[in-house]
């Protein structure tokens, strides 16, 4: 029948399963590492992906806050824009005719008592602040008159003497100025009546 295997075969068989069992083992060895491989590169990809995610939720997130500013300083500006259109010369003429009514209420209201009144206007005609006031003894109404171009001319100083926009306006109301200004005019009266 057959012929058994020599020793010299069997030992070449011995040499071709531990060969095949380290080509077995390198084979299991480089699946495992390239499995491995696998993971890392998954979980590279994960953590890219996710940065990925953040970078677009700070982009949108950036892109709404700027939106949103937008939408504020758009509305500021809105705000600041008084009419649609420029004002025409009927409306600004309104616009002046009531406040030279407030002004002249205002004038009643605060400076009717005679003998004040008439000390500030002789005051005022000798301060070289107001060069063409003239002085009229007695005469309520003209002095009340020269309060009124005072107050307007605070007005006029205050309203377009500096620019509204961009720039931080004084703190002081119209009416403290000229209340000040009135108070000042008293003092230096009071001053010359003790000079004299």
């Amino acid at each position: 029948m057959g012929k058994g295997l020599s020793t010299a075969d069997i030992g070449e068989l011995e040499d071709l399963n531990d060969r095949l069992h380290r080509v077995i083992n390198l084979m299991e060895k480089r699946i495992s590492q390239i499995s491995l491989d696998k993971l890392r590169a998954e979980e590279r990809a994960h953590q890219h992906e996710k940065q990925l995610l953040e970078c677009h939720k700070e982009a949108a997130d950036t892109a709404t806050k700027h939106e949103r500013q937008i939408a504020a300083l758009s509305e500021q500006i809105r705000a600041m824009d008084y009419y649609d259109s420029p004002i025409n010369d009927d409306e600004a003429s309104s616009i002046m005719k009531r406040l030279q009514s407030a002004v002249d209420v205002w004038v009643k209201a605060n400076f009717n008592k005679f003998e004040r009144l008439d000390a500030l206007a002789k005051d005022w005609c000798n301060d070289e602040r107001f060069p063409r006031a003239v002085y009229e003894p007695g005469d309520i109404y003209k002095n009340q008159g020269l309060v009124r171009a005072i107050v307007a001319n605070n007005l006029n100083d205050s309203l377009f003497s500096q620019t509204v926009l961009g720039t931080n306006l004084e703190t002081d109301t119209l009416v403290k100025k000229v209340m000040e200004r009135l108070e000042g005019n008293q003092g230096e009266l009071a001053r010359r009546s003790s000079d004299t």
